[in-house]
């Protein structure tokens, strides 16, 4: 058995790998994969010490956190992992530390 703490590994994945799984793997493709593309491209991040701000950089990688989305889409993500288990009889438990209700929508995907 294999346990995979997945505590930050919403910030992880990434987005040209995540489209090309929704698409290859599920069939998303067309306008609701620009959407989700869309969705994830086009963020930025900046740090705050005190009054001091750095300047912007793009996220390039990681799924937005809060929201329905976000989970669902990790999930899609990581399907590879009991896949690739699964292919060498490897039994996995994978955790996340923050649950979230749209996890159960997927819970029978394989």
């Amino acid at each position: 058995m294999i346990i995979v703490l997945l505590s930050w590994s919403f910030d992880t994945i990434y987005h040209d790998i995540l489209l090309s799984r929704l698409s290859d793997d599920f069939g998303i493709n067309g306008t609701t994969l620009t959407w989700i593309a869309s969705y994830l491209t086009g963020r930025v991040h900046s740090v705050k010490v005190g009054a001091e701000h750095s300047s912007e950089s793009e996220l390039n990688l990681g799924v937005p956190q809060g929201s329905v989305l976000g989970p669902l889409v990790f999930t899609l993500y990581t399907v590879q992992i009991r896949r690739i288990a699964d292919r060498h009889g490897v039994s996995v438990h994978l955790e996340l530390r923050r649950r979230h209700p749209a996890l159960h929508l997927l819970s029978g995907v394989r």
